[in-house]
């Protein structure tokens, strides 16, 4: 292979003018980039932009070996790293293998040759420890090995409990009535591979299965070679089940069967370990699929090596990883009764993003149960006056959390507690099904919408040396996300342009006022947050109390000090203010940047933080799905709604512009990478605290929307009427008093 150097000999050059033309880092007159080029044409020369790409400054460069890119684990463990390492300003460069040892070899050398700052490495050179402490041991180099372990090399060990997730999987098998089970599965050089055997025949040992019921092949990591192997198995003898250590295996597995005319999930079980994802259609249904947090494994890797980076004298440990199991949920968990077939339900739900996207999965619902579903979208200011007309006609109802008390209570949501018998409650948040759709101990609706509120923040302003000092400087104090609402009024007015022209973006933040739905979470999170509330625990008005002064004062003084209410935004205008960087903060639902991940545009993308909102005092919002009150379906519509609000459909809501209460989407590793908050989403829930309407023990229930028209009004005189805070919340105060008075608490 020809070199730089055979290149600058042949062009009559020196080795510095063809690196100054290849790289493009200085001027080369022109007949000698001619002369260049002409040599690199005629020795087939091929820069290495491999080494290019490691001799960067400071030794920041992690090398990277994997054995393939066709299988989705490593895909994900290289996510992983990719993510820790982007985190603290290094670059990672890959090497594949392809399963062979003298590559990895070349590679681990390259790496070593060029100055990389550490090595992970999933290695398929594992009796190469010679190889491995000869060069580690010269270098200084730092390496971390995954799922299989080098022999005689002390080097930190990470791999997830194979052993243990290979039982289970051949447990679910047994359980299934499967006795002749067989297992595809690697080199048994291979830490990861012997793990899996062990698993297997520890669960045929358990059930009392004679070995020779039980078949372990051993091949290739490859579709190619697992297709080979399981037809010449199938040609001697039929297996009941056929379990394999990655899906690209399992991927030859099941083009083995189909081709003999047997069928995955009925005639042979398969079953195989996979990773997270938030698909369902990335995986087969008819498969018994693992889920490894492949991207937990990456970034794991990561910082361990970034110890060893740190600290060369840290002790070297293994890590073992916990796995999963689960077969995906199939349609079958639909199952309606043949007389509603046919059956059209009529569906009332709110005009937004998430809702109109929700609405392309509808067929779904439809092909599977044969019961068509409607959608009439209305405006959110609009849904409650039509939820009330006595003449309504729908089946399916959306209702905000704070209407509950009064439609359950007024007859408009039908009970829905004798459909939930067997209903698992355990896969939403704490009690979210409590908070969500429950009222005098009866159900009358689903959590279909999770959403407390988080703070989005500018991470490269908040970070700007210069806007830093500028700012130290007019308030002494760091620039940071703000953690109280002084400070978050000191932030907005620092980056409105009208209070410093120097802000790089328009806007400190935008306070959604266009209509009180958008309002009034902005007003009870401060009331919240200063220890302001409506009326106390034996249902007495104290808003006139100096803490919602305080906290009417601070939303007055964000007026006052930025141009954020001068044009009147709803909540989705504000977010998307946001994302075209006009705006260096905003309080806003995720759901309203659920489009980050793929949009790709404005300068908010990528450089988006998050954090809990100051005083750290959310409103827990959302919405659920009901079934009214005058449907002729109603157990049609509560199949709709379980659907809807269920486990099946979870990971399409984060993806769809909104987020359910199911536990298992704020853990998957795959969305969390598209949208990082999620873990903090998670965790916010036990800050955040639902608005509830006044429901004094045998009195009627004071309509949650009569007080916040009552709280609106007040507000937006203070904002646009020049009111005082003072004025405004007596003002508020006395006209609570009376509306508690009409209903006589």
């Amino acid at each position: 292979m020809a070199t730089i150097k055979d290149v600058a000999k042949e062009a009559g050059v020196s080795t510095a003018t063809v690196s100054n033309f290849i790289n493009k880092t200085k001027p080369v007159r022109r007949d000698k980039a001619a002369r260049i080029t002409e040599a690199i044409a005629k020795l087939g020369y091929v820069p290495n932009q491999m080494a290019r790409s490691l001799r960067r400054p400071g030794g920041k460069v992690i090398g990277v070996v994997l054995p393939n890119m066709q299988d989705q684990y490593y895909v994900q463990i290289l996510e992983g790293i990719e993510q820790y390492f982007t985190a603290h300003n290094y670059f990672v460069s890959l090497g594949v293998s392809g399963e062979s040892a003298e590559q990895e070899k070349k590679y681990i050398s390259h790496f070593l040759e060029n100055q990389a700052a550490g090595i992970i490495c999933v290695s398929c050179a594992t009796t190469a420890g010679d190889f491995y402490n000869n060069h580690l041991q010269k270098s200084g180099v730092p390496l971390v090995c995954l799922d299989r372990q080098i022999e005689q090399v002390q080097a930190p060990f990470l791999h997830f409990d194979n052993k243990k997730t290979m039982a289970g999987l051949t447990r679910s098998c047994l359980s299934d009535g499967r006795k002749k089970i067989v297992l595809l599965c690697g080199p048994s050089t291979y830490r990861c591979e012997r793990d899996a055997e062990e698993g297997f025949w520890e669960a045929l040992a358990e059930a009392g299965i004679p070995k020779d019921n039980g078949t372990v092949l051993h091949t290739a990591l490859n579709k190619e070679a697992a297709f080979r192997a399981m037809l010449l198995h199938v040609k001697r003898t039929r297996p009941d089940a056929v379990l394999a250590t990655s899906k690209p295996v399992a991927a030859g597995i099941i083009e083995s069967l189909s081709v003999v005319g047997l069928f995955p999930g009925n005639d042979v079980m398969v079953g195989t370990f996979g990773e997270d994802n938030w698909s369902r259609q990335h995986d087969r249904p008819e498969v018994l699929y693992s889920a490894r947090q492949a991207i937990t494994m990456g970034k794991e890797a990561g910082k361990t090596l970034h110890g060893l980076i740190q600290n060369p004298q840290k002790d070297c440990k293994e890590l073992v990883l916990e796995d999963v199991w689960t077969r995906i949920p199939r349609d079958e968990a639909l199952p309606i009764p043949s007389v509603y077939k046919g059956t059209t339900l009529k569906a009332l739900m709110v005009d937004n993003q998430q809702v109109e996207l929700f609405s392309g999965l509808v067929p779904h619902f439809t092909n599977h149960t044969g019961i068509k579903v409607d959608i009439l979208r209305l405006e959110e200011h609009e849904m409650l006056s039509r939820l009330k007309e006595p003449e309504q006609s729908t089946d399916v109802v959306m209702f905000d959390m704070p209407w509950l008390y009064s439609l359950a209570n007024s007859g408009t949501l039908a009970d829905i507690t004798p459909f939930m018998q067997d209903f698992d409650e355990s896969i939403y948040l704490n009690n979210c099904l409590d908070h969500y759709g429950k009222f005098r101990n009866r159900y009358y609706g689903l959590p279909y919408t999770y959403a407390p509120q988080i703070l989005f923040y500018r991470r490269d302003l908040f970070a700007n040396p210069v806007l830093k000092k500028q700012y130290f400087s007019l308030y002494n104090e760091e620039l940071r996300p703000p953690k109280t609402w002084s400070e978050f009024n000191r932030v907005a007015a620092f980056f409105d342009k009208k209070q410093n022209p120097a802000s790089p973006v328009t806007y400190g933040t935008l306070l959604p006022t266009a209509y009180k739905e958008c309002l009034l979470p902005e007003v009870y999170m401060r009331m919240r947050a200063y220890g302001g509330e409506v009326y106390n625990n034996r249902f007495r008005v104290i808003f006139g109390s100096s803490q919602t002064i305080k906290a009417l004062s601070a939303l007055a003084a964000l007026s006052d000090q930025s141009s954020a209410t001068q044009k009147k935004v709803n909540d989705k205008q504000a977010a998307e203010a946001f994302l075209r960087g006009e705006t260096a903060m905003q309080i806003t639902y995720p759901s309203y940047l659920s489009d980050t991940a793929d949009i790709r545009r404005g300068p908010a993308v990528g450089t988006t933080g998050y954090t809990h909102i100051p005083g750290k005092s959310p409103i827990l919002g959302g919405w659920s799905l009901g079934v009214h009150s005058n449907s002729n379906h109603k157990e049609a519509a509560f199949t709709f709604v379980k659907w809807a609000c269920g486990e099946y459909m979870a990971n399409y809501s984060a993806i769809l512009a909104g987020q359910s209460a199911i536990r298992s989407s704020f853990e998957n590793n795959e969305l969390i990478s598209l949208y990082p908050w999620l873990p903090l989403y998670r965790d916010i829930y036990g800050n955040a605290e639902p608005i509830l309407p006044p429901h004094k023990p045998g009195r009627e229930i004071i309509p949650q929307e009569a007080v916040d028209e009552i709280i609106a009004k007040g507000v937006y005189e203070l904002l646009f009427e020049d009111k005082t805070p003072i004025a405004a919340t007596a003002d508020i105060h006395e006209a609570l008093l009376d509306l508690f008075r009409q209903y006589r608490y």
